[in-house]
């Protein structure tokens, strides 16, 4: 089931797209596209596992409307993810599949909401967001790789009330390297 991998450590880059909407019983909203860059140090502590932790800044993008206006919101992280990386057996030559899991710590460097031209700051939205990861890709001669991750918030990120349980729900698509 599992494979030994070629690289045993190494530090990183990655960049990616994120599309992100905030999950509420009472609320529809748009997933709107943002940015995923930042640093990545993997760590293999038996040939087909390890761990990866990275350093990335995350922007978040959504939509969601009433009945007559329509509201952008934009949340820009400082997210840590700690991830459990099991590479796949059974792949002989430099690709390799791997599947990824963890959770991660975000704290909110900013927030906006924009509606019919004008923006302020998001009220009674928690400045730290906890997520849980779930994701799989394949990574090519040990430095290069391509993912695709879920995120959902573990718990409310804003203010019950009468908008009901606010989480982030995020899709990254993500390309790296280790040097």
């Amino acid at each position: 089931m599992l494979a030994a991998t070629t690289a045993h450590a190494g530090i990183g880059a990655r960049a990616g797209v994120n599309y992100t909407a905030i999950t509420a019983p009472e609320i529809s909203t748009t997933m709107g596209s943002g940015l995923t860059l930042g640093l990545v140090y993997y760590a293999e502590v038996v040939p087909s596992a390890g761990f990866q932790f990275e350093l990335l800044f995350e922007r978040h993008r959504m939509a969601f409307a009433d009945s007559a206006v329509r509201y952008d919101i934009g949340m820009d992280y400082l997210r840590v993810p700690a991830l459990l990386r099991l590479h796949l057996a059974g792949q002989d030559g430099p690709v390799t599949g791997f599947l990824q899991g963890g959770a991660d710590l975000g704290v909110k460097l900013r927030d906006r909401i924009s509606a019919g031209g004008d923006t302020a700051a998001i009220e009674g939205f928690s400045p730290v967001d906890c997520r849980w990861i779930l994701g799989g890709g394949a990574e090519v001669a040990g430095f290069l790789s391509a993912d695709l991750r879920v995120a959902r918030s573990l718990f409310a990120i804003a203010d019950k009330g009468e908008m009901g349980d606010l989480r982030n729900l995020s899709v990254t698509l993500g390309l790296g390297f280790r040097f």
